[in-house]
């Protein structure tokens, strides 16, 4: 199993975002009867505006190595996130503003490319029993040094914006420094992206594949998997059009017979 995380800093800023309506109900009803008469006004925009994928720099050999060794050359190791709310440490985003009448934003970043692997497992005999997920988030040195150096990036993009920000950063505050402390809150703030895949993976048979190129299981008649699960490496990015392009490749060689 392979998945993104991310994780965000914070800062108050000068400029209205979620926390508007979060610390006034009278700022949330204007936003709701724009949306709803006109469609316009901030409900309108339920996502980032943009995101930047981007080559981490300064990274140790022995990293920048292992990275190389699982990806291609045109693979980004970053995705910059910017979000007109507050992320916090992302247990429950209903409740992670801290309602103290200031705006917050955040800036987050996930890991493109994460070397490390988790697994899924059954936890009985039962299908009705959840199963056993572990993502096994910050497992390969290489994870951990670009979070680490992630947060770091995201200090050098906030101090270009210092004409909307207010006072020191918010979360998790300038006195959080060193790696061990800035790891420390990384595993505290992070959460899924989530873009869970690889636990079914297509390949060769013999390989520790469960599925062949036309998604077929091993060792099973009539049966295919055709969904993320099936990606042998995570993609670099958001996945939902990967998993489409998957889709539509098998269900054409289904329609088209070459399903044999």
């Amino acid at each position: 199993m392979q998945d993104h995380f991310w994780f965000s800093s914070q800062y108050r800023v000068l400029v209205p975002t979620a926390s508007a309506g979060i610390n006034d109900a009278s700022n949330l009803a204007v936003s709701r009867r724009l949306y709803e008469d006109s469609a316009s006004g901030p409900l309108t925009i339920p996502a980032p505006g943009f995101l930047a994928w981007e080559k981490a720099k300064n990274v140790s050999p022995a990293s920048r190595q292992a990275i190389d060794d699982q990806t291609t050359a045109d693979w980004p190791d970053l995705e910059h996130i910017p979000i007109a709310a507050a992320l916090g440490y992302q247990r429950n985003y209903q409740k992670e503003d801290p309602m103290d009448g200031f705006n917050y934003a955040s800036l987050g970043t996930i890991l493109a490319a994460p070397l490390s692997r988790g697994s899924v497992s059954i936890s009985s005999a039962s299908a009705s029993d959840p199963p056993l997920i572990d993502p096994n988030y910050l497992y390969h040195p290489a994870d951990i040094e670009l979070a680490i150096l992630s947060l770091r990036r995201q200090r050098d993009f906030w101090t270009q914006m210092k004409d909307i920000t207010i006072g020191d950063e918010y979360l998790p505050g300038s006195n959080i420094t060193s790696d061990a402390d800035i790891l420390a809150f990384i595993k505290k703030a992070l959460a899924p992206a989530p873009h869970a895949c690889g636990t079914c993976r297509m390949g060769k048979k013999g390989s520790g594949s469960v599925v062949d190129g036309k998604g077929r299981v091993f060792g099973v008649k009539g049966l295919r998997v055709v969904d993320a699960s099936v990606f042998p490496v995570l993609p670099p990015g958001h996945i939902q059009s990967t998993v489409y392009a998957v889709a539509e490749k098998i269900a054409d060689d289904i329609l088209k017979g070459r399903w044999r």
